[in-house]
């Protein structure tokens, strides 16, 4: 949506200098300083260095100066808009096509920044580009075309998604490097519990999968508050974690020869609307559909494709592929960042709360992945209602008070009770111990529920995918991805989201045609002055 001009002073332009990135031994060393002129201030980035390094055996030489240059950019590109205006100076030409790509990129995640609250922080005008590139020194050098086979290198968290895309991509065939980045950052324990070298070694096991771990230090230099300090309502981790992961497949892909990277990607981060004029992207648009479009135009020059497997499925359906096509997977899932103690799961954060649900919804329990249904109960008021109400399974408590009899509704939605039912018939439910029974009956006794749920809403997102939204998988994956959907009772949703995927392929359009001349693209290049 467009946002109004907002009067503030003009801020002292920033200079971000970029030194050519090196391939030293296995380590690809990145360097840059940060001036923040006559108005103070500091970057995203505590440190002016980072780097990854990659195993014995992968060729770092193939890497040409074009492709270093880009992946550097990867590593910057989502947090110019933190430190506008600013002027990035590059040690080497790049094509103008490849540097309006990523000012567009840049574009599209302006537009998420600039929400009420913090459109104030973002200068004179919220959408102003207010971000230079300057080239100096010869062309970046690029070498000959390489030769590529079928392979995908394909980011390993250890969460649903990276499980469900590595086991469908070996369904289709595919060769698979299983990329996992070891970058601890902060009190964040998801890169150095134990069960993660566990799920790692289960997955060398697996016949077509090759498990790759690129270290690095980037993520301990976060300052990861700092887009909070601004006024936006998220971290820096939610801005830069893609763009490391996707870095370390794309140099992985490129350095073993396979032809493609990527990230597993669900339906909520892909779908978009376009209102007012402009797009409105998921606030994770950085590895969006549009993203991968445009890191595939970037990387074209070095044989290489970004692309996800699961766009069409929402997040709870994902789980269930995972649950039912691939239940020796599914003991290796494991993605939350706040578990101590050796555990995989804390029982407590928006990971576990999710994961617990949804597998709930598909009739499962959350004890085959080792979530106790207890904890998650306990939980329910730091959190449980929320993330059920933002992934769109119930409707909303009326008060923040309502949070326990909430959390009630919640599972009485999930064990399919009908609707008003008591809760005294509610703490009989298996998944419910001894004390949580007592406690419910305790509170609420025999009252029935205020609020009505909504489960077959939750039940039919469980259960179904977007076909339409197929148009964003790579053909080769076709017909793997809808013979597993239709034999797992994935039926295809008959919601119309022609204005979705409408929207989706004119943000691809816009960011990919400086490189590949469309006729589609929309005139949004008027919205974003500078």
């Amino acid at each position: 949506m467009q946002t109004p001009e907002i009067a503030r002073p003009e801020r002292p332009w920033h200079t971000l200098t970029l030194e050519m990135p090196e391939a030293r031994g296995q380590r690809l060393h990145f360097a840059w300083s940060f001036d923040p002129g006559d108005g103070g201030g500091e970057y995203p980035l505590r440190s002016e260095q980072a780097w990854f390094e990659l195993p014995a055996g992968l060729q770092l030489d193939l890497l040409d100066e074009q492709a270093l240059l880009v992946f550097a950019l990867m590593l910057h590109w989502p947090l110019l808009n933190l430190v506008r205006p600013v002027r990035v100076r590059l040690p080497r030409r790049l094509p103008d096509a490849a540097l309006e790509t990523v000012q567009r990129l840049c574009d599209l995640q302006r537009v998420t920044l600039a929400r009420p609250g913090a459109r104030a922080t973002l200068g004179a005008s919220p959408l102003a580009r207010r971000i230079e590139f300057v080239c100096s020194g010869a062309a970046a050098r690029t070498a000959p075309a390489p030769a590529t086979r079928p392979g995908l290198a394909s980011g390993m968290s250890g969460g649903k998604e990276a499980l469900a895309q590595l086991f469908l991509a070996r369904a289709a065939g595919v060769p698979v490097l299983a990329v996992t980045t070891t970058s601890p950052q902060g009190a964040a324990t998801e890169h150095t519990g134990p069960h993660r070298a566990s799920t790692l070694s289960e997955l060398s096991k697996v016949d077509g999968v090759t498990v790759v771990e690129v270290r690095s230090n980037v993520r301990e230099s976060y300052r990861n508050d700092f887009p909070r300090r601004l006024g936006h309502a998220c971290w820096l981790t939610d801005l830069l974690d893609c763009q490391v992961y996707l870095l370390s497949c794309a140099a992985v892909a490129r350095c073993s020869g396979v032809d493609a990277f990527g990230l597993g990607m669900e339906w909520e981060v892909a779908a978009a609307r376009c209102a007012g004029g402009l797009p409105e992207p998921h606030p994770h648009v950085m590895y969006g559909p549009a993203t991968l479009a445009a890191l595939s135009a970037l990387l074209a020059p070095a044989g290489l494709r970004a692309e996800s497997l699961l766009v069409p499925l929402p997040g709870s359906a994902v789980q269930r592929l995972l649950r039912r096509a691939f239940p020796d997977a599914l003991r290796l899932q494991a993605s939350c960042y706040s578990a101590t103690d050796g555990a995989r799961w804390c029982g407590r954060c928006p990971k576990c709360v999710r994961t617990a649900v949804f597998l709930a919804l598909d009739g499962g329990d959350p004890s085959d992945v080792g979530l106790d249904w207890g904890t998650v109960w306990r939980a329910g008021s730091l959190g449980l209602h929320r993330y059920v109400t933002k992934y769109g399974l119930l409707g909303s408590p009326r008060t923040v008070d309502a949070a326990d009899r909430y959390l009630v509704e919640v599972l009485d939605a999930i064990h399919e009770l009908p609707v008003g039912a008591t809760v005294r018939r509610l703490a009989t439910a298996r998944s419910l111990g001894a004390a949580d029974r007592a406690r419910a009956l305790a509170r609420y006794g025999t009252a029935r529920l205020v609020y009505r749920p909504r489960p077959p809403r939750a039940r039919a997102a469980a259960r179904s995918f977007k076909p339409a939204a197929l148009a964003f998988v790579h053909p080769r994956y076709h017909r793997a991805l809808t013979h597993l959907l239709a034999e797992h009772g994935l039926q295809p949703d008959p919601t119309d989201i022609d204005a979705e995927i409408s929207c989706i392929d004119d943000m691809i359009a816009y960011v990919t045609s400086p490189m590949v001349p469309t006729t589609h693209a929309p005139a949004w290049r008027a919205a974003f002055p500078g």
